[in-house]
């Protein structure tokens, strides 16, 4: 297992753990916003804003975990023929336009963390960069995986000179 093969599995192991503490925080803010509310007659006004902020890091973040699985809907009529040239130049389009898309919402996902830095939330009071570092911060995640796995893909084609036989079958399984 390459370097690149040990990170990406590695932050996905921190990831799902992170995802797993968001899903925990929202749960106990909520139950603890419904108790108060209807049997202590007081609410929190900041609750609904915290588990909204923590629902679009949960989507991020759990996101590049199951990106990292290969477990988003995919749509692999073009690519079923892996073991044929067309099979190949197809896949290395789809990786690269992939690529493509991650580096552009990580630049403009960074550039809007920028622009919000001054900017506050209503309820919270914190600087609005922080709800939106989601966005950078969860897609770099899944470009680390997209590296890992285009790794793969490339050592399964250009290195052992193979195709798997099957396109929904992750690389990993194939190679190992």
């Amino acid at each position: 297992m390459s370097g690149l093969q040990r990170f990406s599995t590695g932050l996905n192991n921190i990831m799902r753990g992170f995802t797993i503490l968001i899903v925990v925080a929202m749960f106990i803010v909520v139950v603890m916003q419904v108790f108060c509310r209807y049997v202590l007659n007081y609410s929190f006004f900041w609750s609904d804003e915290l588990v909204r902020y923590l629902f679009i890091w949960m989507a991020f973040f759990g996101g590049s975990v199951a990106f990292k699985g290969r477990e988003h809907l995919t749509i692999d009529l073009l690519v079923r023929q892996r073991g044929t040239r067309l099979g190949k130049v197809l896949a290395f389009i789809k990786d690269m336009m992939i690529l493509l898309v991650f580096v552009t919402v990580i630049y403009h996902g960074v550039k809007l963390c920028i622009t919000n830095i001054p900017k506050e939330s209503i309820t919270l009071g914190i600087s609005m960069s922080i709800p939106y570092l989601a966005i950078p911060g969860g897609i770099l995640v899944m470009l680390v995986h997209h590296l890992a796995h285009m790794e793969l893909t490339f050592r399964f084609y250009v290195v052992e000179q193979g195709a798997p036989s099957s396109a929904s079958e992750p690389a990993e399984t194939l190679i190992n």
